[in-house]
């Protein structure tokens, strides 16, 4: 799942500027600097990165929403430790004790 999540994330943060770059648009950064489009305007390329950025960010919000039900699952109905080594690493001293 980890492993799904950030390979979506990475087709996001390609397919995103992709798509502004192919309708031929600069990125504007907070109003501060813009990066302009290398491509120039190509439709078929702005219609399919648009299409491949909506449909992995959908997907990476139902993984996510998995991944939440998983771990709270595992909080309230398993009963073991994963949500709790969620939280952070156990300290040297915790770990000598066990």
């Amino acid at each position: 799942m980890h492993y799904s999540m950030l390979a979506l994330l990475t087709i996001l943060l390609i397919s995103g500027p992709l798509n502004v770059w192919a309708a031929g648009r600069d990125i504007h950064i907070f109003h501060w600097f813009s990066i302009a489009s290398p491509i120039g305007e190509v439709a078929w390329l702005e219609i399919a990165a648009e299409q491949l950025h909506g449909k992995c960010a959908n997907l990476l919000m139902l993984f996510v929403l998995i991944h939440a039900s998983a771990a709270l699952y595992h909080l309230f109905f398993k009963d073991d430790d994963v949500f709790i080594r969620m939280l952070g690493p156990k300290k040297a001293r915790d770990v000598e004790r066990t």
